[in-house]
């Protein structure tokens, strides 16, 4: 038997240990190092030049590839330095309100499933599959996911355009895209 978690916002972004925009600045700047933001800086550049799936491929699986010393992802860090909490905090009540009573549930560029594990573990009736073109962005959306030990959720490599071969119609009650086609 699944017994529903009752977490509040503040709650889960404690226990991923979630930083104010300007701590998550400071942290990457002091973190990782020069080549490395340098190298993401010209990543990100060319992405917002020409935005392409090659190029937000290579943008998250970077992201998703660099560790502080502290085990913190860089994609995990720069989630936190864009994001304000208010701002989240308004997200997922649209979120919450729009996956209640709700199945089936899919996350179109899921990324490190910051959103989708959210839902999921104060869902837990209702099944989630997040996707995105990044396994390595995937691969930290499961870890999460494993950390809170949710069984509803699942992550799958694929490509926004191509979902018509991946899934039959009429498959899912609520679809979510957030930050998606930036």
């Amino acid at each position: 038997k699944i017994e529903k978690k009752e977490k509040t916002l503040d709650n889960y972004l404690d226990g991923i240990g979630y930083r104010c925009p300007k701590e998550a600045e400071y942290y990457i700047k002091n973190e990782f190092s020069l080549e490395v933001l340098l190298e993401y800086q010209s990543i990100l550049q060319h992405h917002l030049e020409k935005p392409s799936v090659e190029s937000a491929k290579k943008l998250y699986d970077f992201l998703a590839s660099h560790k502080s010393e502290d085990g913190i992802y860089f994609a995990e860090l720069e989630y936190q330095r864009v994001y304000e909490k208010e701002f989240i905090s308004k997200i997922i009540q649209c979120l919450v309100g729009s996956c209640l009573n709700r199945e089936n549930i899919l996350d179109v560029g899921c990324q490190i499933g910051f959103f989708t594990n959210y839902l999921a573990e104060n869902n837990p009736y209702a099944r989630f599959i997040g996707i995105d073109i990044s396994e390595k962005s995937l691969n930290i959306a499961r870890e999460n996911a494993k950390k809170l030990n949710l069984y509803n959720v699942e992550y799958r490599v694929a490509n926004l355009l191509n979902l018509r071969d991946l899934f039959e119609e009429n498959s899912f009650d609520s679809v979510l895209l957030i930050d998606v086609l930036d």
